[in-house]
């Protein structure tokens, strides 16, 4: 009897043994995961803190839309310094250096400054010594202003090209006007010379009388007088028309003359 109660006590003993072996271990465990658990938790919430300062989470549902497609093997920070990196080369002309993208903004926002200033510059310039439509120099925009240049560039080429096609219009009435009147000029010549030989002929003839007069007697004398009176008569309305010939062809240079002064005065003026 009493080495059965031995033997159950000993039993007891194992079994309290075991429980607390097994308590200590769990106790163990549990404050060996729970320290874990911390030191996880921990680590989650400092990456939180980390990805909230790169973006919050209303822009981390919203990357796509602000950041537009993914590039292929790149993250979304990788693909918007591609994407400012783009935008630098296009602005500066050339590749950006690797540098931060302030960096690189400060750098692109300098030298569209230093343009935007030599533009505006040169729109002063440009209204002082040609009619184009003026541009606010203090307006900011370097591409607006580019845009608003090109058009007043368009504006005035398609004005250029309107004056040059006048001016060929012009020209070409000017030469046939040229043409036709040194045809007319060439008309008066040979009517002029054809008079003048018609005058030389009648000034033979007057001569041929003449000589044939002092040989005549009274009666050929007055007969030759008279022929002579109406050749001279001749003479005399033949020179006045080759003075009215003569007028017309003055008339005619002085209208030339005239004309080329009023082409030169439309002319534009040739660059300083």
């Amino acid at each position: 009897m009493a080495a059965g109660q031995r033997r159950q006590s000993n039993t007891t003993l194992y079994a309290v043994v075991a429980f607390v072996g097994l308590f200590i271990i769990a106790t163990a465990a549990a404050i060996f995961y729970y320290v874990k658990f911390e030191e996880q938790r921990g680590i989650a919430e400092k990456a939180q803190r980390d990805l909230e300062r790169v973006a919050t989470r209303e822009e981390v549902q919203k990357i796509g839309t602000i950041v537009g497609t993914q590039q292929p093997g790149k993250s979304w920070l990788g693909t918007m310094a591609d994407y400012l990196d783009e935008m630098v080369y296009l602005i500066i002309g050339g590749p950006s250096e690797a540098t931060s993208a302030e960096v690189k903004t400060s750098s692109a926002t300098r030298k569209v400054e230093d343009v935007n200033k030599k533009v505006k510059e040169v729109i002063l310039l440009a209204q002082e010594r040609i009619d184009i439509e003026p541009i606010d120099p203090n307006a900011a925009g370097l591409i607006r202003i580019i845009k608003k240049l090109k058009e007043q560039l368009d504006n005035t080429v398609n004005a250029e090209l309107a004056v040059e096609k006048q001016l060929d219009q012009l020209h070409n009435r000017f030469d046939e006007f040229q043409a036709e009147t040194r045809r007319k000029e060439q008309d008066l010549l040979a009517e002029k010379e054809r008079y003048q030989q018609q005058v030389n002929k009648i000034k033979q003839e007057y001569d041929e009388l003449e000589a044939l007069l002092q040989k005549s007697t009274d009666e050929q004398i007055q007969l030759l007088n008279a022929k002579v009176k109406e050749q001279e008569d001749k003479y005399d309305e033949e020179h006045a028309e080759l003075l009215r010939i003569q007028a017309q062809l003055k008339m005619a240079e002085e209208r030339i003359e005239y004309l080329r002064e009023q082409i030169e005065s439309t002319m534009p003026s040739p660059d300083p």
